[in-house]
């Protein structure tokens, strides 16, 4: 898959996504659907080169084409440049600052949050172990 994705011009990462999005592409065609893009959720590293410690994530949404999965060379590319785009959004690190307001705040209130937000995603990936 390393392979692959560096001949493509990318990461295992964007492999991960395109294969999930050609799968997508597949049972939507299958089901006669006409959906041309889906909304993922997954975490994106917050840590920057030379970082100590923990890992940091955010999470992020980004709209993945999932049809037509014909030629997944451009299907990769395509995921390739959202991903970096998603990757270098200078909200990503915002997030970590209001973590600890979120501390503060009522469970019921994170909960309704976190309902409304997950009514804003079809579906979630991650390739976190």
């Amino acid at each position: 898959m390393r392979r692959v994705a560096a001949a493509l011009g990318g990461s295992v990462n964007d492999a991960y996504v395109t294969g999930i999005a050609a799968g997508l592409g597949r049972y939507h065609d299958r089901m006669e659907s006409t959906v041309g893009e889906l909304r993922m959720a997954m975490p994106v590293s917050t840590r920057g080169k030379g970082d100590a410690g923990a890992n940091r994530f955010a999470p992020a949404r980004v709209l993945v084409p999932i049809q037509p999965t014909g030629d997944l060379a451009a299907l990769f590319a395509v995921i390739h440049d959202r991903l970096a785009t998603t990757k270098a959004e200078p909200a990503l690190t915002a997030l970590e600052s209001l973590a600890g307001f979120a501390y503060f705040l009522p469970t019921s209130l994170l909960v309704a949050f976190t309902r409304s937000q997950a009514l804003t995603i079809d579906f979630a990936a991650s390739n976190l172990r």
